[in-house]
């Protein structure tokens, strides 16, 4: 397994049930090993992945089935 790992951020704000609710629909998305938001801003997640099995894009184009103002940062 090759963990790779990337930030999104979110443009909508979200309460803290939805932020529950959008970590959990990540980290039941293939390939993702871990997924979390920032305890300082809430506009950030970290998605940790297995590079071997799915690529950030293919998990992005999932977390935007949720959110749409969704977008990858410092890549």
């Amino acid at each position: 397994m090759h963990i790779s790992d990337f930030m999104v951020h979110i443009h909508e704000a979200l309460s803290p049930e939805q932020q529950c609710q959008l970590e959990d629909f990540v980290r039941q998305q293939p390939c993702v090993v871990g997924a979390g938001m920032s305890a300082r801003n809430s506009h950030l997640m970290t998605v940790a992945y297995d590079s071997e099995c799915g690529t950030a894009h293919s998990i992005l184009t999932r977390v935007r089935e949720k959110v749409t103002g969704a977008e990858m940062i410092g890549l």
